[in-house]
């Protein structure tokens, strides 16, 4: 269950499949949060607030993310695919809504 933050309220598609497609291949492959740490070289804290939805991570963090998951060709050619079409569904509910989440 997604939890209601900033990234959930701007970017919902896009939270959506890094939680479906990233953040539970590391979980169903039983792989903590400090191993994936030390695998990828980012801190354990950038990979806790992705997953706890406090930001998008880094385009970087994503590749090393699915190269340390060992994500097939296709696993990762899926994964990129959704996440533009999710970028794509997000331009258009914010431009439903009249601008950004916190634009008054």
């Amino acid at each position: 269950m997604l939890k209601f933050d900033n990234t959930c309220t701007e970017y919902p598609n896009m939270t959506r499949v890094l939680d479906e497609m990233l953040y539970s291949k590391r979980k169903t492959q039983n792989i903590s949060q400090t191993v994936l740490e030390n695998l990828i070289g980012r801190s354990r804290n950038c990979i806790q607030q992705a997953e706890c939805y406090e930001h998008l991570p880094a385009f970087f963090t994503i590749l090393y993310s699915a190269h340390a998951l060992e994500f097939s060709d296709e696993e990762f050619t899926c994964l990129m695919l959704a996440l533009w079409v999710a970028f794509q569904e997000n331009l258009q509910f914010q431009s439903e809504r009249g601008g950004w989440y916190g634009e008054r």
